[in-house]
């Protein structure tokens, strides 16, 4: 009986892996079945509304506008892969805008904001790092989130199941650090809106299967 492609190619990376050492299995699968996919986390229901949330109780951002910036980006990419239906994205600005009525003392809900702005369910992203200020050879900007999808009706926790603290995610901002080791303010907010405007991919890359050559998270 003829060998399938994938009886021949398990038969090819054992013998190569036995001849020249295991590290050069995966470099050699890569080559010969392609770079693959980084599969979503979770699914978005496409026919219920949905805004995303951006929280930063501990102001590791500079300014509210990057949180927008950060918003705006991933509901752009929800929208650009068809997550959902058309029209079924509430704009980002509208959650930020809630949290602003909110009493001292007496914050609003993650479920209170999506029925406050009209949505079924919030894509909550919760800022743990946001860091843009040590750029070396060594090191380059990044930013740490914790992320959930809550249903605003019920205030069940749709995604993860099994994390109450939500799904942890960084995201590195690639940087030649000799262009900006003296940087002027101009250029440091720049890098600041980068990394927004890629950690609000890297959101949306959670919900759709993304080619690895494109994906830009990191668990």
């Amino acid at each position: 009986m003829p060998f399938s492609t994938a009886t021949r190619l398990a038969g090819l990376l054992t013998l190569a892996a036995f001849t020249a050492g295991c590290n050069i299995a995966a470099p050699l699968y890569f080559a010969v079945a392609g770079p693959g996919d980084v599969d979503r986390e979770f699914e978005l229901d496409d026919d219920r509304s949905i805004v995303v949330f951006v929280d930063d109780p501990s102001n590791k951002v500079a300014t509210r506008r990057l949180r927008l910036v950060i918003g705006e980006s991933a509901q752009d990419n929800v929208i650009k892969k068809n997550l959902v239906e058309d029209g079924m994205v509430v704009d980002a600005r509208s959650a930020l805008a809630a949290t602003t009525r909110e009493r001292e003392g007496e914050p609003l809900s993650i479920a209170e904001i999506g029925r406050t702005v009209g949505a079924d369910s919030v894509i909550y992203v919760l800022v743990t790092e946001f860091d843009t200020s040590s750029i070396s050879s060594e090191s380059q900007p990044f930013a740490k989130y914790r992320i959930k999808v809550i249903d605003s009706e019920t205030s069940e926790r749709l995604w993860p199941i099994e994390d109450e603290a939500g799904f942890a995610m960084r995201v590195v901002l690639p940087t030649d650090a000799s262009a900006v080791g003296a940087a002027s303010r101009t250029e440091a907010l720049k890098v600041q809106r980068d990394l927004a405007q890629r950690s609000g991919i890297a959101i949306a890359q959670l919900f759709y299967d993304v080619e690895v050559t494109l994906s830009v998270r990191r668990n």
